[in-house]
């Protein structure tokens, strides 16, 4: 069984932790990740609020004329640059989860669910690809919360953005089954 010691950082996105400029959301995480003991494993889970409809990614791609793309490769690898450094200073084991399947809105128009679903499916396959580049794990939230459009099945949401207690049993049977030799227990 996993000793679990939350810390929340309100409010913050990758973005907040993408660049090398001292923002407060990364001071934050530093100092929270300060007061855990040397070599201990964390879980971070960043990204959701970037993915959403009306601010993050879409928002920040369409005012910089940007390839969505391009800016979500661009801002994960920062971001993951971030906490890597962190993971080093500190002697930590990082253990990444992605972001689990949007919920499929009736308040938005089918366009603008299948454009969540693709900001959520274009950030997951850039933060698989350079998790794998790194000495960090990942957690797929993403498969287990999915079905089979790439929406929300619904199993694992408390309300229209967050999921509830029953992914952390998932998460644990998943780090178990995916870093059975990292010695996570």
């Amino acid at each position: 069984m996993y000793k679990v010691q939350p810390m929340i950082s309100f409010g913050t996105k990758v973005f907040h932790l993408s660049d090398a400029v001292q923002r407060p959301f990364a001071e934050i995480l530093r100092a929270q990740l300060r007061h855990l003991p040397k070599r201990s494993k964390v879980m971070l889970s960043f990204g959701e609020i970037d993915c959403r409809l009306h601010e993050g990614f879409l928002a920040v791609a369409d005012a910089r004329d940007i390839e969505l793309k391009d800016l979500i490769a661009e801002t994960v690898a920062g971001y993951l640059r971030f906490v890597g450094g962190l993971a080093v200073e500190m002697q930590h084991q990082i253990f990444i989860l992605n972001v689990p399947a949007p919920l499929h809105s009736s308040k938005s128009s089918a366009a603008e669910n299948a454009s969540v679903a693709n900001i959520v499916h274009l950030f997951n396959q850039s933060l698989a690809y350079h998790v794998h580049q790194s000495d960090m794990g990942l957690v797929d939230m993403h498969k287990f919360t999915s079905d089979s459009e790439g929406f929300s099945n619904r199993g694992f949401h408390c309300d229209e953005s967050h999921l509830d207690g029953r992914a952390l049993q998932e998460i644990e049977h998943r780090l178990t089954q995916d870093y059975a030799g990292a010695n996570l227990v």
